[in-house]
């Protein structure tokens, strides 16, 4: 379990962060320093080898990033790319099933059958 006094360093952190790289205009950045300080190389040292604890932290640091990106989306350009986008990610699904399923029915030493029944 991850200590509230941790999770509240992280979002602090995280928002101190996020206002102070607003001027440099980097997500780059971000990223590299947050690795730096929450690595287990790091400031904290967080250790990733507790692979529940890792998953923690990284859900916790999904959230922040989605919520962040719903906050910083326009609404009224949203709208305007939501059928495109939408249509272009199904694409993108079917495209990678049929490539994967391709590439696995030719390379792949099992039989692959459409019915296992």
């Amino acid at each position: 379990m991850i200590s509230p006094i941790l999770i509240a360093m992280i979002i602090l952190i995280c928002v101190f962060w996020t206002g102070f790289l607003t001027v440099l205009e980097s997500r780059f950045t971000w990223f590299y320093i947050t690795r730096y300080l929450f690595g287990s190389d790091g400031v904290v040292k967080i250790p990733f080898d507790n692979y529940s604890f890792a998953e923690q932290v990284c859900s916790i640091a999904l959230i922040f990033i989605m919520f962040y990106g719903g906050f910083g989306t326009n609404v009224r350009y949203a709208k305007n790319v939501a059928v495109r986008a939408v249509l272009l990610s199904t694409v993108g699904v079917l495209v990678t099933f049929a490539v994967t399923g391709c590439f696995l029915s030719f390379c792949s030493p099992y039989e692959f059958r459409l019915n296992h029944f």
